[in-house]
């Protein structure tokens, strides 16, 4: 975590909260749907590249479907502005994080207009639970 001026000057928040509010849901919300678009979550859910057998990206349809069947208390697609419970938050974290893994580009396919990400994507968590 990024260390700013005013932890600097003023001291360190707290690292412990009880409950996860808009504003951090938000965030998490913007992690969540980065990682959606630049096809970590690939790593469990390949989106193939309609002119071959290589992954391109997240499959969104599956990681909704799973998500919904292992996670039911999470509404999709989700809201910014619905922040879920935060037991709900953690389980839909940690459903991220057992699906996440670094994207690597391969090559360009440029008929689709997309690369191909590497069919062997590292285990590496992108969003920290901690």
């Amino acid at each position: 975590m990024t260390t700013y001026f005013t932890d600097r000057e003023y001291g360190a928040r707290p690292a412990t909260i009880d409950v996860i509010d808009e504003r951090l849901w938000a965030g998490l919300f913007s992690l969540i749907q980065t990682r959606i678009g630049d096809g970590s979550f690939g790593f469990r859910f390949p989106e193939q590249c309609p002119d071959g057998n290589s992954p391109c990206g997240c499959d969104v349809q599956a990681f909704s479907r799973v998500l919904s069947a292992e996670v039911p208390w999470v509404e999709w697609p989700l809201s910014v502005n619905e922040a879920p419970d935060t037991p709900v938050i953690l389980d839909l974290l940690e459903f991220c994080a057992s699906a996440v893994g670094e994207p690597i580009q391969g090559r360009y396919h440029s008929y689709f207009s997309h690369h191909h990400l590497s069919p062997h994507f590292p285990s590496k968590a992108l969003i920290s639970l901690s």
